[in-house]
C-alpha cells in the first residue's frame, strides 16, 4: 500500500478548564465511518491514565476533604475564605499542593457551597457582624473562631 492512500488521523490533546492534570485526548470524525469518542487522561504521578468513574469519586472525595482542611486551616490563621473575595493566589497555590493538581477559585467555592447546603454539613458560613468575622468555618467551633478572628482584625 503506498504511502499516499494509507489513512491518517488527526488527534488534539486539550487541557480540562476545570482541572489542569486532566487531559482530553480528542479525535476529530472523519465524513465516512462512526464518529470516535473523547478518551479523558490524568495524570496519576507523572503517567497519564484512562480518565473513569472511580478514579472520578476518588478524586471528587480527595477534594472535598482537602477544601474541608484548608478552610480550617485558614480559619484558624486569621484567614477565612469569604463568599465575596476569589481565594488568593497563594491559597489556591497551598490548595493546589495539598491536592496534588491545581485548582481555581470558581470550583472551590461551588464545592465550599455544596457541603454548607447539605444535611450535616462540615462546614458553615458565619455572616459577618461588629463581633464575628465573615467567612466559611469549620461547624464545630464555628462561632468562637469567628468572634477571635474578628478580635485579630481590630487589633492588627
Amino acid at each position: 500500500m503506498a504511502w499516499e492512500s494509507a489513512p491518517r488521523v488527526k488527534s488534539v490533546l486539550k487541557r480540562n478548564k476545570r482541572n489542569k492534570s486532566i487531559l482530553s485526548w480528542e479525535v476529530p470524525g472523519r465524513n465516512h465511518g462512526p464518529s470516535p469518542k473523547d478518551v479523558k487522561l490524568i495524570d496519576m504521578n507523572g503517567i497519564y491514565v484512562r480518565y473513569s468513574k472511580e478514579v472520578a469519586a476518588q478524586d471528587n472525595e480527595l477534594f472535598r476533604e482537602r477544601c474541608i482542611e484548608f478552610v480550617a486551616k485558614t480559619a484558624k490563621a486569621g484567614q477565612p475564605i469569604t463568599v465575596q473575595k476569589d481565594l488568593t493566589d497563594p491559597q489556591l497555590e497551598t490548595l493546589g499542593e495539598m491536592l496534588g493538581w491545581l485548582v481555581d477559585s470558581e470550583h472551590v467555592k461551588d464545592e465550599l457551597q455544596r457541603m454548607i447546603l447539605e444535611e450535616n454539613p462540615p462546614l458553615v458560613y458565619v455572616t459577618g457582624s461588629s463581633t464575628k468575622a465573615a467567612g466559611y468555618y469549620p461547624t464545630e467551633g464555628a462561632d468562637d473562631m469567628a468572634r477571635r478572628n474578628r478580635k485579630r482584625t481590630n487589633t492588627d
